[in-house]
């Protein structure tokens, strides 16, 4: 029984402790942590296993301060997560491409919705990837170039006119405004042998581009 007493006060000694220097023992416990990674992750992971059934009900009855507490850790490590997720698709090419193909293939409608959004939002790299495709098929030179690039070079003005060209009009023939939209368009024809290249496009309006004769090397 003294025994048991002698336990019980120093546990209760050691309780009144850590409770009084609080931020101590979390240093101590983080520096352990930090200097022992590997150590700790084989121990949580082994506790997790054989405490499932706590586990789950600690989440149960916890779950919206985890997904507050997972929040604030994601927001705080954004760089390292995006790190980690691109160092394991690199890694997993395969599943990357089977669990992507098993969304699509799940919710059809979610996705054809983001592809619309994606295609609104991004007109210049659909524009990259037709030329990419037909370069390839024509067997052309090809070299990644942006708008600004071309614009830098070239001007905003309409190489074919010499007007100003609407930066901010629908390119879509038909849409409104399309006639003064921006087109960036090939010099000298991919069909023709031209190349998918800064030196060889040109600003253009999308009338302009569709009424223009084609040149030949």
């Amino acid at each position: 029984m003294d025994d048991d007493l002698k336990k019980e006060k120093k546990r209760a000694i050691t309780k009144a402790w850590r409770d009084a220097n609080s931020e101590k023992v979390k240093a101590y416990n983080k520096k352990y942590r930090q200097a022992n990674f590997e150590k700790e992750k084989a121990r949580k992971k082994a506790w997790r296993k054989a405490n499932v059934e706590k586990e789950k009900a600690y989440a149960y009855a916890n779950r919206e301060k985890i997904a507050i507490y997972q929040k604030i850790w994601q927001e705080a490590n954004l760089e390292n997560i995006y790190k980690y997720k691109k160092i394991w698709r690199d890694a997993n090419p395969e599943k990357v491409k089977s669990y992507s193909q098993a969304y699509r293939n799940a919710n059809p409608e979610k996705e054809k919705i983001r592809q619309k959004a994606w295609k609104k939002d991004n007109p210049e790299k659909i524009k990259q990837q037709s030329n990419k495709r037909r370069t390839m098929k024509f067997q052309n030179d090809h070299e990644p170039y942006t708008e600004q690039q071309v614009f830098d070079l070239y001007g905003t003005n309409c190489y074919l006119c010499d007007m100003p060209i609407d930066l901010k009009a629908l390119r879509s023939p038909g849409s409104p405004g399309w006639r003064s939209s921006l087109h960036i368009e090939h010099f000298i024809d991919l069909a023709k042998g031209g190349p998918d290249t800064l030196e060889n496009v040109r600003p253009s309006h999308g009338w302009c581009n569709l009424t223009k004769p084609r040149k030949t090397v």
